[in-house]
């Protein structure tokens, strides 16, 4: 059950969740640099989420710190549309109705 893709029935505690980020490393030396800076904000937003991850026990740790990720991501997203919105007075509707 160390494998960070395999389905845990008991999840790990916070304390364990370097070692759970710890197991992308050869991908994330595979990016490039920007990229790299990038995928670190990503883990970072994931962190402030991790002691949750034991309400959410049916997800793998992989699957919880993707959803927590697209969480951050939606809240940055929401963000910037509440700032285009003030600048051209006029409010931002997603593309499709």
């Amino acid at each position: 059950m160390d494998n960070f893709l395999a389905y845990p029935h008991e999840q790990k505690p916070p304390s364990e969740q370097k070692g759970e980020f710890q197991s992308m490393a050869k991908f994330r030396r595979a990016l490039r640099r920007e990229d790299q800076e990038i995928l670190d904000d990503l883990f970072r937003s994931a962190v402030k989420h991790w002691p949750l991850q034991s309400l959410a026990d049916h997800t793998t740790p992989l699957e919880f710190m993707l959803l927590t990720m697209l969480l951050e991501q939606e809240k940055a997203i929401e963000r910037l549309r509440i700032q285009i919105s003030k600048l051209t007075g006029s409010p931002i509707h997603p593309p499709f109705p």
